[in-house]
């Protein structure tokens, strides 16, 4: 019987936090080309909505939501919807609570 509980163990699964936060800063462009060079099956990455609710960022709180040029999640959506990101699995890890059709909305809309 242990060959068969082997055989039924789901694969490994490499995941990229916030893209490949070790080698790029997390939840950017860089990271997340990084995780595809590095191999990775999935990116989890961090969805901040704005304080007034009106926004969906890609940023894991406040203080790390860059003020002048802050990642919308629908350019960081439109970007891992390219080719080279076509196997890649997505984790969303939606940092505030209430933004949760929002976020099924951009996800949506970026097929």
């Amino acid at each position: 019987m242990r060959g068969v509980s082997a055989l039924a163990r789901p694969p490994v699964r490499r995941v990229g936090h916030k893209g490949a936060d070790l080698i790029a800063p997390g939840n950017t462009f860089a990271s997340f080309d990084a995780a595809l060079e590095a191999g990775v099956d999935m990116i989890e990455f961090d969805v901040l909505a704005s304080r007034d609710g009106r926004e969906l960022h890609v940023a894991h709180d406040y203080r790390s939501l860059d003020p002048r040029r802050p990642l919308s999640l629908d350019t960081a959506l439109e970007h891992l919807s390219t080719p080279p990101f076509a196997a890649i699995r997505l984790q969303l890890d939606i940092k505030r609570r209430g933004c949760e059709q929002q976020v099924l909305a951009a996800v949506d809309s970026a097929g």
